[in-house]
């Protein structure tokens, strides 16, 4: 008996079920390897003399990733990087770990591979790209930005969103008086 060649493809070609699981299991591994290169480009700063916390070298790999794996992988190598530091794992700047004053920033990351993915959707033109990719980088950064947003505080201490330096309700400052007269 033979048999017609349409039905010898047919039954060589992998099933539904076998790519879904193949398409999975890649995009494991893209999230995998996005969290490891934010993870270790975060290890690479750049210290201010005005503020504890250093320019890290994550948010430029936050951006790379979200660009080049998209908004869904991108926000999942974030979040993985998140729950990863959460739970004890050192890849935080200085291989440190915990939700610590400046975790805000990584949860802001998310937001910043969405947008960076969406920048670098198929169809967009380069001025939309260049700008998407401005607002992902600010989202981190500006005064009531994202990360800092999410800035966790310590009791009876707020950040000043600028320089990260402590401010206490009960200490006196002098101020300049802005309202309008």
């Amino acid at each position: 008996m033979t048999t017609h060649p349409l039905n010898e493809v047919a039954a060589a070609a992998p099933s539904r079920a076998a790519l879904r699981v193949r398409a999975l299991g890649r995009d494991a591994v893209l999230v995998a390897a996005g969290t490891a290169a934010i993870a270790l480009l975060g290890q690479l700063a750049v210290p201010l003399p005005f503020t504890p916390v250093p320019v890290t070298l994550g948010t430029l790999a936050v951006l790379g990733v979200g660009g080049l794996l998209g908004s869904r992988r991108g926000a999942a190598s974030a979040l993985l990087l998140a729950g990863l530091a959460a739970a004890g794992a050192p890849v935080l700047h200085g291989w440190t770990s915990g939700v610590t004053a400046t975790f805000g920033y990584v949860l802001g990351y998310v937001l910043v591979a969405v947008v960076a993915g969406t920048a670098t959707a198929p169809g967009r033109r380069l001025p939309a790209r260049l700008g998407l990719m401005l607002l992902a980088s600010v989202a981190v950064y500006v005064p009531r930005g994202v990360g800092n947003a999410y800035q966790t505080l310590e009791p009876n201490t707020a950040y000043t969103y600028l320089v990260n330096d402590h401010w206490s309700p009960s200490a006196r400052y002098t101020s300049l008086p802005v309202a309008d007269e």
